[in-house]
Formats: C-alpha cells, sequence, structure tokens
C-alpha cells in the first residue's frame, strides 16, 4: 500500500475516502497522464517512502513479537507504529476500532496525516508532511523532534476533511523511538484533548469576558441610585445594550456547540444582500475600537437575492468584523461588501488593511488557534464550521503587506439545506 511501486517512480493517485480511511488508488505513473512529481520533492518533511516489500518486511518484524502487539492493544489511547519513512506499520485496537475497522490492515503504509483524512494532505506534492501546512503540524514536529532526542510530545491541531464533511481533532502527540532486534521504528500516540480544548475556551469566555460584562451591568446599575438629570436617563439605555451584548455572547457558543455537534437547525428565508449587508454594518459599527476605526459598506456592493439563514450569516459576518477590527491599527477602516458571482453565487467580503503573518495564515481555520492568546481560537474556524456545514459555502481569503486581508464567505443564491448536514 506504500506510493513507491519498487521503482523510485511515484506512481498517480486518486485520494477518496472509505469507512472514515483515507485510501489511494494508483491510476499510473509520473510522466502518463496525470501529475508529473518527483518521489523526492517536498516542502516540508522528506517524502520518500517505503517499497510495499520494505514494508511488509518491517510489519512481519514487530508482528513476530506477539509481546508488541498485545503490549500495544493495552493502551487506551490511538497508538500507532511508523517507519523512518513515517508510514504506518501497525495501529492498536483503539485506532482501528475508533475508525470503524476490523484490523489495521487498511492503515498499512499510510503516514498519519493520510490516515485520520488530514484536509491538507492533498496539498503536498507527496502527502502527508510535504506541505508548506505541515511546518506547524504538531504531529509531524514530534516524529521529527523524537527521531533526534528519543522522545516528543507536541500539542496539534488538524482539520480533517471526510466525504465532503469537514471536521477538528484538538490531540496531545507523544513520540518515542523504540529498538525492535536491531531495527528503529517510532511509537506514536494520539490523545484527544478535544474536549479539554472546548473546557478552556468556555472557562476563559464565561469566567472572564462574561463575568466582566456582567460587572459594567452591575456597575451601571448601581449608578442608577446616585446619578441625576441627563446622565440618569442614559444609564437604562446603555444597560439595555449591556444586557443584549451579555445575552448574544452566550447565543453565540450556543449555536458554537450545537454546531460541532450537528444539532443546530437552519431556518432559511429569502433576502437581499445590500439590505441585509447595511443593516449588519450599522448592527457591527463599534462604538470602542482602537483608534475610532470605523466601519463602511463598498460602495460598489451590489444587490443579490438569494437564500440563507440571516441569523447564522449575521454570526459569520460578526466574526470576519470582529477579527478584522482587531487587525486594526488607529484610525484605519474595516470594509464590508457583496456582488453576485458569475457562478450564480453571492460573495459577502470583509477587508482590512493589516496582513496576516504565513505562520498563522497555515493554522488560521484550526479550532483551538488563535492570534490573540491560547484557549481563544474559535472566530476563523467558526466562520467555516457555519458557512460549509449549514450554510453550503465556503470561505477564501487573501492576504498581503501590499493589499491587506480580506475575508470572503460564497453562498449559492438557492441552496439545498435538506441535504446540508
Amino acid at each position: 500500500m506504500g506510493l513507491n511501486n519498487g521503482n523510485g517512480v511515484l506512481p498517480c493517485c486518486d485520494m477518496f475516502t472509505e469507512f472514515g480511511v483515507l485510501r489511494i488508488r494508483i491510476t499510473g505513473k509520473c510522466g502518463e497522464k496525470g501529475m508529473a512529481v518527483s518521489p523526492e520533492e517536498t516542502r516540508f518533511a522528506s517524502a520518500e517512502r517505503a517499497t510495499e516489500q520494505e514494508i511488509q518486511a518491517q510489519r512481519r518484524l514487530l508482528t513476530g513479537e506477539n509481546l508488541i502487539r498485545e503490549l500495544l492493544d493495552a493502551f487506551p489511547e490511538r497508538t500507532l507504529v511508523l517507519n523512518d519513512e513515517r508510514q504506518i506499520l501497525m495501529a492498536n485496537e483503539a485506532m482501528f476500532a475508533d475508525m470503524s475497522l476490523a484490523d489495521d490492515s487498511p492503515l498499512l503504509g499510510l503516514r498519519p496525516g493520510e490516515a485520520i483524512n488530514c484536509e491538507h494532505v492533498q496539498d503536498g506534492p507527496n502527502g502527508c508532511g510535504t506541505s508548506e501546512y505541515c511546518r506547524t503540524c504538531g504531529a509531524l514536529r514530534a516524529i521529527l523532534v523524537a527521531r533526534e532526542k528519543g522522545r516528543a510530545v507536541h500539542e496539534c491541531r488538524i482539520s480533517t476533511r471526510s466525504r465532503g464533511l469537514e471536521g477538528s481533532l484538538d490531540l496531545l502527540v507523544s513520540a518515542r523511538e523504540v529498538n525492535v532486534r536491531g531495527n528503529g521504528f517510532t511509537m506514536l500516540t494520539l490523545t484527544d484533548i478535544s474536549h479539554e480544548k472546548r473546557r478552556r475556551i468556555l472557562e476563559r469566555i464565561f469566567f472572564h469576558d462574561i463575568l466582566n460584562t456582567v460587572a459594567a451591568l452591575k456597575g451601571f446599575a448601581q449608578l442608577m441610585n446616585v446619578s441625576e438629570g441627563a446622565e440618569a436617563g442614559r444609564l437604562p439605555r446603555t444597560i439595555l445594550d449591556v444586557s443584549e451584548g451579555l445575552i448574544n455572547e452566550i447565543e453565540v457558543h450556543k449555536e458554537l456547540m450545537e454546531a460541532e455537534n450537528n444539532e443546530l437547525l437552519v431556518q432559511p428565508r429569502p433576502l437581499d444582500s445590500l439590505s441585509y449587508l447595511n443593516m449588519a454594518a450599522k448592527k457591527l459599527q463599534p462604538s470602542g475600537s482602537p483608534g475610532n476605526s470605523r466601519l463602511v459598506v463598498a460602495p460598489d456592493s451590489g444587490a443579490v437575492e438569494f437564500i440563507s439563514d440571516p441569523v447564522l450569516l449575521g454570526r459569520v459576518l460578526s466574526n470576519l468584523v470582529k477579527n478584522a477590527f482587531e487587525a486594526c491599527g488607529a484610525a484605519e477602516t474595516v470594509t464590508l461588501g457583496c456582488r453576485k458571482l458569475e457562478s450564480e453565487e453571492v460573495e459577502f467580503w470583509v477587508h482590512n488593511p493589516g496582513c496576516i503573518p504565513q505562520e498563522n495564515q497555515l493554522q488560521l481555520f484550526n479550532r483551538s488557534f488563535s492570534t490573540k492568546g491560547p484557549d481563544r481560537g474559535i472566530g476563523t474556524y467558526s466562520v467555516r464550521l457555519l458557512s460549509e456545514r449549514y450554510l453550503g459555502g465556503r470561505v477564501a481569503y487573501e492576504s498581503s503587506e501590499k493589499d491587506g486581508t480580506v475575508f470572503r464567505v460564497i453562498y449559492p443564491t438557492h441552496p439545498d439545506f435538506q441535504n446540508q448536514q
């Protein structure tokens, strides 16, 4: 099942998924019809793969030691044994049972990212480990460091895609070099820490941000007892605004949890893009942005009739605008626009003058990743989750020093919401 055919020629292949596992279908040799790729081509880690004969020989060495299989299956966490080319030779029961497999044979010869359907597998010229996105992969880092130092532990955020559905994994990856009859292998353990990450995010939001909002609410309420005249007349409106903001924060994270659990209900209705955009811009205009930054609607925005869920679309635009303002400098402008595409789709876009560092771009849509500090990463992740899984759309962005950063969300004008979830 290795991608090297034994002659040093990497076959062309199609990637597809079956039973939750990424399979590889050989379709020809490089230089024939299909992609022309050198077996050594890579943008990060080594690309070479062992031949199928070498993989089978390595596996026989491991499975010949019954104790290895027993110890491997005794691990409660998903565990893999890799060769020097980072290909899977064995997987424990926890791993293949979690993937609804009868045994680990379908995983033989794959690399970890290929086995768990990392969405960037096809971005590299030679699969897992060879794309620019792999530079930020905690699992790959753990493997490479363990090769040098004997062991390593790294956190890993992986966005997955299987049968057109996206997902996210937060993993604690432990790698350790082991020796069997003079041969070196890497034991890789994958511990799911997604629940821990979610808990930290919720604690950060509910025990920090929301408590701050409640404290402000209490402060304004106390002022009502001592204020007089015009100041006292403004306080009820201020308290109402703060209360609405608090309710909105709670609803946002309630919807995010429902979205991740496939429990969110889409309630579509006809919308006009320009009217909706003007309404959203008025609502999202910040009152305390840095240096009096402001939100404007692009003058060339066009009216497009389409069908969508106005609440979920509002969450998407709100997150994009909020992120844009946080990236703004003093007195800079965030621009919001919409237009109809030739593909009969409607596009909304948000622009700010800032540039996203390349290292951050590689992790932009991963859950739990944030440039604002640990345990804050839900903004761009939720944009893609709501857009792709629930609104039938897609997300794109461009970022450069010269032109700034623009995020685009693109939706069909008449989506089939019956088949979205």
